[in-house]
């Protein structure tokens, strides 16, 4: 499978963006904080009132971000240059469960 560092080029490719110069290779390991989602039960005693027997409350966020020591913009950039492509974008969700 795919590792989590930056391949060096082989030789004599004529590219200018590949090299095995090692100073052009940097460590990229990574820790992907990928998805939370936190919920709440509302009490029973609160929704009888309303005619309802349960509703839930919840909030998530998706690709939160990494943790990680690699400089460029990308963690997750498998080449052995930095493409500058994006990361994964943010997701927010807020939500509600009703059950009657």
């Amino acid at each position: 499978g795919q590792r989590n560092y930056t391949r060096p080029a082989s030789l004599g490719n004529n590219n200018a963006y590949a090299s095995d110069v090692s100073a052009m290779i940097e460590k990229g390991d990574f820790l992907a904080i990928r998805e939370i989602v936190l919920g709440y039960e509302l009490p029973r005693q609160l929704l009888q009132k309303a005619g309802l027997s349960s509703v839930n409350v919840f909030a998530s966020v998706f690709n939160l971000g990494y943790i990680t020591k690699y400089s460029g913009i990308n963690p997750e950039t498998y080449t052995g240059f930095d493409a500058l492509g994006y990361p994964r974008p943010r997701q927010f969700s807020l939500g509600t469960t009703l059950r009657f």
